[in-house]
């Protein structure tokens, strides 16, 4: 999830929002009654490291120092939240990290997809690569065995949780 920053008055009521620079994680707030600021730090998929300083005052925050990437231009990359809905329903959130104008796809293996703990359970939606008829479909539809040889294809970086089932770390995912 994105981190939301509000500030609040010591009786709990709502004041305002504190705008951060885009989708990310932030943390670090905290002070004492008589500070007029306060540090934080922010980062996200195409923002390095920050720490800014925010003016309690101005409800303004100015960035106090950041880490430096050598040859890496933050502009060039989107970050989008999007949220896809598990088989009960609960709406997990994904982050989509991406080149801007790069069209996007998905990625997955199609013909193994099944075996790999939930995949089984995916079936019905995809069909089974172990019937043969459905193999064909699935084979001519599965983005990892369709990679043209001398194609240009952009760096993918995919994570997951080490608790997360819908997808084995011990399997590759390309």
């Amino acid at each position: 999830m994105a981190t939301a920053a509000y500030v609040y008055d010591l009786d709990g009521t709502g004041e305002h929002e504190i705008h951060l620079p885009g989708l990310g994680s932030a943390g670090g707030f905290g002070g004492l009654r008589d500070n007029t600021s306060v540090f934080y730090t922010f980062t996200s998929f195409n923002y390095p490291p920050t720490i800014f300083q925010y003016d309690i005052a101005s409800r303004e925050s100015t960035e106090f120092r950041r880490a430096e990437v050598p040859g890496f231009n933050a502009d060039d990359y989107e970050v989008e939240q999007v949220f896809v809905p598990s088989k009960d329903g609960t709406r997990v959130p994904m982050f989509l990290t991406y080149r801007k104008g790069l069209e996007q796809a998905g990625v997955m293996d199609m013909l193994r997809f099944h075996t790999w703990t939930i995949g089984w359970n995916w079936i019905a939606d995809y069909g089974s690569s172990d019937d043969p008829d459905e193999f064909e479909a699935l084979y001519a539809q599965s983005p990892v065995h369709n990679v043209k040889p001398g194609t240009r294809y952009p760096a993918v970086l995919i994570t997951t949780a080490d608790h997360d089932d819908r997808h084995n770390l011990g399997v590759p995912v390309g």
